[in-house]
């Protein structure tokens, strides 16, 4: 039965993330290990800095395989900015990033629903309220004009 519920829960995760306009896929990785709880509030920095209002990520972390402690994590994210400034960014203060263009047919949103189906796991759907910096060409901030 446990099996089923998995197999059932994979299929709507990856029903829902498809139904998304999701413009990059990325994997972040840190320069030292961290915990679950980290990978978490790791995104959360990481969804405060790319998401701006109405943009949204979904997010879950993996442990590493063979050869590695702690987790990484995978993102489909709805963004304006390119995948440029944010691997710049990133890798500026965290460490690794790897972002692509979206591509639908690549099953990116299944794999990261895959990993809801693990034992140890941690996902969340994050929606921008308005970042309060923008980044500039390049990769450097400038602060976002007040309305």
């Amino acid at each position: 039965m446990g099996n089923l519920n998995k197999q059932r829960d994979f299929e709507a995760w990856t029903e829902y993330l498809e139904a998304k306009p999701w413009t990059m896929f990325a994997t972040f990785t840190t320069s030292k290990p961290i915990s679950l709880g980290s990978a978490r509030r790791l995104m959360q920095k990481v969804g405060a800095k790319v998401l701006r209002n109405g943009e949204c990520m979904f997010w879950a972390a993996e442990r590493f395989e063979l050869g590695r402690e702690g987790y990484h994590c995978h993102a489909l994210i709805n963004t304006r900015y390119s995948a440029n400034q944010i691997e710049k960014w990133y890798s500026a203060h965290y460490g690794r990033a790897d972002v692509r263009r979206y591509n639908p047919l690549k099953g990116a949103a299944g794999y990261c629903a895959k990993y809801m189906t693990k034992k140890t796991f941690d996902y969340d759907m994050l929606i921008g309220g308005g970042a309060l910096e923008l980044f500039a060409i390049g990769g450097t901030k400038r602060k976002r004009a007040t309305p």
